[in-house]
């Protein structure tokens, strides 16, 4: 009874009206339909619903260029301290060499003593060349082994060292001498460069004037150079360079590194990702252009990229480079490479913007499918309730109304099929008068049968009497709905009763006799 009042009550708040209960149903499921549709156009009308391909591309972008960029400052800031320690080494070789000289200037002309220079020195050059992994090594010296002829003004001693495969990482690589006296190949073993000269022409070599003129405070006299065409030779680098003076800042000459493109290209291959190829470039960023040119471009495999044109940047969460025949999708991030006119530099990574649409398109068509499969699911999921509850409902409505008994239940809906029960009882109280006579006979035999119950299904069955469900009978004795069945099934054994509605009948009777206390026993509790 108590859970009847309930259904009525809840029945006469949501279906309060004149529309009929399969109406409401379908508007209730329409109204979920609707809602979902509408969460469907606010995804994609979100801010970022449809950029979710490009998220992905900077995300992948932002956490590679991380790893680049340190990657790149390390190598900067260690090579800076190895150019250093090397001016400072050669510095203490060639004081020791030149003796009561007070200067290399005075070995113009003397081959056999430059040459014996060049053959010290030639120990610390191949030590930091191997130490530091660089494409090559450089010494120049303020002195040329010429007879001082005009030439000799733009001819300089030195030695420079070069690995014979820039791209190679094996610990001892192949040397070969690019700059320096033959004699000192011969004497050391290593093959003289396809490319070889006897010194340094200084219209080929404009950094040593740039070095032998700067500041004698050698940590700010630290020069890069743009990338430029190493001379007699169709490969390109860029220079790390120092003055190396005396101890009275007089000039010895200058010293430094080389970073070829190939070098370079080797250290930082493309990367193939799923979004695009990936390319690194260092280089300087001058008024909105990024100077390809200027700087060093990794490995290009797979992507088409002028090494020699300037990029249009555009900036942005994602930046845009367009070039002459091609625009790039990329990222990038400042380095701490100081440039003598002042330009930053930076390590771009740059995708192929066809690549990188192409990308971007397929991860919105897949979104796009996914949205389309949850709305068709939506529906199906509509249809479904549709057949499994409303039809079902509204098929035991209609046997209800007409006096029938419906088939099956009513779809699982708890309130229904309590309705149906209490409905039946109704129908079993208008025979109650039709009993037959030996009636006391059955209720006494009935009270024998309850006196066998144990107090736990006494309880169940004061439960049952005020018209609880076995859930929540199993909520009133804190115990699971499992073990109410067990005790279900152990009272109907001892009552002998077969069901929940033949137990009601019984129940019905005692109430009407005005026994149903005293049946179960709260006369009995209350005193």
């Amino acid at each position: 009874m108590k859970n009847v009042i309930r259904f009525t009550e809840l029945m006469d708040v949501l279906f309060h009206g004149s529309l009929t209960l399969k109406r409401r149903v379908l508007a209730y499921l329409a109204s979920i339909l609707l809602v979902t549709l509408g969460l469907i156009f606010v995804m994609f009308f979100f801010p970022g619903f449809w950029g979710r391909g490009k998220i992905g591309v900077r995300n992948m972008l932002n956490a590679r260029l991380e790893t680049v960029h340190e990657s790149i400052s390390e190598r900067i800031e260690l090579m800076e301290g190895y150019t250093l320690n090397l001016s400072r080494q050669l510095q203490k070789t060639i004081d020791y060499n030149l003796g009561l000289k007070t200067g290399v200037t005075e070995l113009n002309g003397d081959g056999d003593a430059i040459l014996e220079l060049e053959n010290e020195m030639y120990g610390d050059l191949n030590a930091f060349l191997l130490v530091s992994g660089s494409s090559g090594i450089f010494a120049v010296l303020d002195t040329t082994a010429g007879n001082g002829g005009v030439q000799d003004n733009y001819e300089k001693a030195g030695l420079y060292l070069r690995r014979a495969n820039a791209t190679e990482r094996a610990i001892i690589p192949k040397i070969n001498l690019y700059r320096g006296n033959a004699e000192v190949a011969r004497q050391r073993g290593i093959e003289l460069n396809t490319n070889w000269d006897m010194e340094f022409g200084l219209e080929k070599f404009e950094e040593y004037n740039r070095l032998i003129e700067s500041t004698k405070d050698l940590p700010d006299s630290i020069y890069w150079s743009e990338r430029k065409d190493i001379a007699d030779s169709w490969e390109s680098a860029m220079l790390l360079g120092i003055p190396v003076v005396n101890s009275k800042g007089d000039d010895y000459g200058v010293c430094g590194f080389e970073f070829s493109d190939a070098y370079f290209a080797g250290q930082y291959p493309s990367f193939e990702s799923n979004m695009g190829t990936v390319i690194t470039v260092l280089a300087p960023v001058s008024e909105g252009k990024l100077l390809a040119g200027k700087g060093l471009v990794g490995n290009t495999e797979g992507v088409w990229f002028d090494k020699e044109g300037d990029l249009d940047i555009n900036e942005g969460r994602l930046f845009t480079y367009s070039g002459k025949n091609d625009t790039y999708i990329g990222l990038q991030k400042e380095t701490g490479i100081r440039s003598t006119d002042g330009n930053k530099w930076v390590v771009a990574l740059l995708i192929p913007k066809s690549q990188c649409m192409r990308y971007v398109t397929n991860t919105r068509i897949q979104l796009f499918i996914v949205v389309i499969l949850f709305v068709v699911l939506m529906i199906l999921a509509c249809g479904y309730l549709t057949h499994r509850f409303i039809t079902p409902i509204t098929n035991s409505i209609r046997a209800l109304r007409n006096n029938e008994e419906p088939d099956g239940d009513f779809a699982s809906v708890k309130e229904l099929d309590e309705l149906r029960a209490f409905i039946a009882a109704e129908k079993k109280k208008s025979q109650i008068d039709a009993l037959p006579s030996n009636i006391e006979e059955m209720l006494i035999a009935f009270e024998k049968k309850v006196e066998t119950l144990t107090p736990t299904e006494k309880t169940l069955l004061s439960y049952y009497a005020e018209g609880f469900s076995m859930e929540e009978c199993a909520r009133e004795m804190f115990i699971s709905e499992l073990t109410v069945k067990k005790h279900n099934t152990n009272l109907n054994k001892k009552l002998e009763v077969t069901s929940r509605s033949q137990l009601m009948v019984y129940i019905e009777l005692f109430e009407r006799a005005d026994r149903l206390d005293k049946l179960l026993g709260k006369d009995h509790t209350e005193e």
